[in-house]
């Protein structure tokens, strides 16, 4: 009979547990160390900072690398931009009767490009959530650099994805307003 007890307890857990086991959304972040050939959505500086994209299939973009080909959906990004990006942010709200809702998020950069993340800030999804994930930290994305995001589920609603906006113009008056200061300093010195 004790035995009984105790068997029905650890069921009891096991049950009160397997919403945690339901899952979690993964999102997969992965620059190349080579520039691929395929199909890659560039991110430009004349495209503004933030735009609109879904996930698409894994295996029909040569593009992909082989360690995402299994995923369920896929990004394929070149960076553009005219400098480094040290910071992406993917944002999205939880859409009445997704498969997301009582699900978390949890982030992976395989590699050592924009390697921290504020995925688990968003906790267990909600309907109508607002979820903004920043992806930041150790290297920067170069410029002409590709990168990947893939996700596990396929249930993710189309993202708007925002990186910082970079004008090539501030470093061209940058240079100027130097170069301006340095003239000064020679005539008043001669």
């Amino acid at each position: 009979m004790r035995t009984f007890r105790l068997l029905a307890v650890l069921v009891t857990l096991v049950a009160l547990a397997s919403p945690a086991w339901a899952g979690s959304i993964n999102i997969i972040f992965d620059p190349p160390p080579t520039l691929p050939v395929g199909t890659l959505d560039i991110i430009g500086p004349n495209m503004g900072s933030t735009f609109s994209v879904e996930f698409g299939s894994c295996t029909t973009n040569p593009a992909i690398p082989e360690a995402l080909q299994g995923y369920a959906g896929c990004l394929a990004f070149l960076n553009e931009t005219g400098a480094p990006i040290t910071n992406i942010n993917l944002a999205f709200t939880i859409p009445s009767g997704s498969p997301l809702i009582g699900q978390t998020l949890n982030c992976t950069s395989l590699d050592t490009f924009l390697s921290s993340n504020t995925c688990s800030a968003a906790g267990i999804l909600a309907e109508g959530q607002m979820v903004s994930v920043d992806f930041n930290g150790g290297d920067a994305i170069p410029n002409y650099g590709a990168f990947f995001f893939a996700e596990d589920s396929l249930s993710l609603p189309p993202l708007n994805v925002s990186v910082p906006a970079y004008d090539p113009n501030t470093l061209v008056q940058l240079a100027a307003g130097i170069a301006l200061m340095a003239a000064f300093a020679v005539r008043r010195s001669a």
